[in-house]
This record gives structure tokens, sequence and C-alpha cells, in this order.
């Protein structure tokens, strides 16, 4: 789940994490992970267990509004990769938004030998947007839209043996 939303169900789903390729993992603030049956919270295919990926929120303190931004970046020089994130918060102790893009590059991956690794390398764009407001001292309601396209990425299911 990414906030409490299911990303995977039985119905179009090939293994049990397929979808989460598509989740920005630099958008992420924890993870929350529930072992054993939970199938009377989280529905039938919680038998074995539920992953939960939260992402980053705005959390203030006092009335007045503040805001943080944050910008990261980072190189990899085994698949010459290349990081960029830029994320704002806004808020104060009962309204908060978050905003963020994340930008990667990545280059077919060398091994320690020199052996190019193909087909290794990928790009992706991602974009989240969160907005939640306090109802209650218990209660919160969420909106929260996120978009990751990898437009490069090379189909795997094609290479595995036994799918024709």
């Amino acid at each position: 789940m990414v906030d409490g939303m299911r990303i995977n169900n039985a119905f179009f789903r090939d293994a049990p994490n397929q979808y989460l390729g598509l989740v920005d993992a630099f958008a992420m603030d924890r993870v929350e992970i529930v072992r054993g049956a939970s199938p009377s919270l989280y529905g039938a295919d919680a038998m074995g267990g539920v992953v939960n990926f939260l992402t980053s929120g705005a959390k203030f303190e006092g009335a007045e509004w503040q805001t943080d931004s944050t910008l990261y970046g980072s190189f990899n020089s085994s698949d010459e990769g290349l990081v960029v994130r830029a994320e704002t918060k806004a808020g104060n102790s009962g309204h908060g938004f978050t905003g963020g893009v994340t930008w990667q590059d990545h280059s077919d991956r060398k091994t320690g030998s020199g052996e190019t690794i193909k087909p290794s390398g990928y790009r992706s764009e991602a974009v989240n947007l969160k907005w939640s407001t306090e109802l209650a001292s218990n209660s919160e309601l969420m909106f929260s839209a996120q978009l990751l396209e990898q437009p490069s990425t090379p189909r795997t299911d094609e290479l595995v043996a036994g799918f024709g």
C-alpha cells in the first residue's frame, strides 16, 4: 500500500509487487510492515502481511503558515546514474501541503570487472502532491496524487522463459 491505498490487487497482478516499481522511492518518509494475517483490516490479499509505504507529509506546529523546502542530488558511478529531487512543504498545525518532483537517468550498469549489464539502464520522472487537513483530534482528510513514468524501461516479462 501507499499511504493506506492498495497498489496491487488479485485481478491484475502476475507477482506480489509489480506496481512497486512505479512508486517514487524518493518521496517516501517511512515504511510500516505488519507481519502475519491481516485480512480483517486490509482485505483477503493480506494473508501473509502488509507493507505500507508512507510518503512525506507536512506536519507543522503552531497557527502560523510555515514552509520547508529540500533539494537532493546524487551521482552513481556504477551506472552513471543521476538523481535530482526537489520538494516543498507548507502548512500549519491543522493543514499541510507537500509537492515534489524527481528525475532519474541511469545508464546500463557495469560490474567490477568492467562488463556492461544490458538492458539495465532506465529514465524516470515522478511528481507527487499531497494535501491533508485535520478534521478532529484523531481524524484527518488527505488527498494524494502520484505519477511516475519510466519511458525507457525494457520489458523484462518478454525475456522470462515460459511466457511464450
